[in-house]
C-alpha cells in the first residue's frame, strides 16, 4: 500500500472517530486537536475552537492523544 493511502486513510479515521491526536511539526511546533477535513494537500485542526489550516509537507507526525486536554 503506497504511503499516500495509508496516511489518507489514517486521518479519515481520525476525522470519523472524532480522535484527539498531536500533530508535531517539522519545526517541532506541537499543536494539540481534533482533525475536522482533509485534502491531498492539507488538514483543518480544531485547536480548542480554533481553526488551522496546516500542510501535510510540514507536519512530521501525527499520533493519537489521550484525552487529558
Amino acid at each position: 500500500m503506497p504511503n499516500r493511502d495509508r496516511e489518507r486513510i489514517y486521518i479519515s479515521k481520525c476525522i470519523s472517530d472524532k480522535r484527539k491526536v498531536t500533530i508535531i511539526m517539522k519545526n517541532g511546533y506541537q499543536m494539540r486537536g481534533i482533525i475536522i477535513e482533509q485534502d491531498d494537500l492539507s488538514i483543518v485542526v480544531d485547536e480548542r475552537g480554533n481553526k488551522n489550516l496546516v500542510y501535510k509537507g510540514a507536519i512530521s507526525t501525527v499520533m493519537s492523544t489521550p484525552n487529558i486536554f
